[in-house]
């Protein structure tokens, strides 16, 4: 059973996954040094068509080499690798996966037609839950954190980032329904301790 969380920075989707691999007994899936490239040529080879429009998208929407860089290393390659990794578990979770790839990946915007295009090339999990939180939520629980675009470019570069992929999380949201057989938009405001039952009872219906 593979399991991916998907959404904005905030939402509870880490803490969540803690939570069920403690509990539950779910992996969460990271990739060890040396797994990158084998592991990414399997994906590929599976699926061909959604890494090349992936890739594409990625080129398209880097604003300079450092970004093409960072973003083909952790929203293509290992968000992939992460996924064929995950099917040599009983129970695996991606926090960190394909569609989550979706909203982080883009400087500006991704229109409904390209969303709507890409979504119907990513291979499916298992199982696909959003996490549905508002700014304020948001914007309170990230408060302090340390992320690479805070750190390399600053508070406000790090805010433009969080607007787009709010827009980008709303954008997806639209486009799933139908698109496979088990997913959940899950609202994800307020404590995390029911968040966790509504997440668990969901994977588990």
């Amino acid at each position: 059973m593979i399991v991916e969380f998907c959404g904005m920075p905030g939402g509870g989707k880490s803490t969540i996954a803690k939570r069920l691999a403690s509990e539950e007994g779910f992996e969460i899936i990271m990739i060890e040094k040396g797994e990158l490239g084998w592991l990414s040529l399997q994906v590929f080879l599976a699926h061909p068509l959604w890494y090349v429009r992936l890739l594409g998208h990625i080129f398209m929407h880097a604003k300079d080499l450092s970004t093409l860089r960072y973003k083909i290393a952790n929203l293509l390659l290992q968000a992939g690798a992460k996924y064929e990794k995950a099917k040599g578990y009983p129970k695996a979770i991606l926090d960190q996966g394909y569609f989550q790839s979706l909203i982080s990946i883009a400087e500006n915007p991704i229109s409904r037609r390209t969303m709507e295009s890409l979504v119907r090339a990513l291979p499916r999990p298992d199982t696909l839950v959003f996490f549905d939180v508002g700014a304020d939520s948001s914007n309170e629980r990230i408060e302090g954190r340390d992320y690479i675009v805070r750190r390399k470019e600053g508070d406000e570069a790090f805010k433009r980032r969080l607007a787009v992929m709010r827009q980008n999380a709303e954008t997806l949201k639209t486009c799933l329904s139908g698109s496979m057989a088990r997913q959940g938009i899950i609202s994800a405001d307020g404590p995390l301790e029911p968040l966790y039952s509504k997440v668990r009872d969901f994977i588990y219906e």
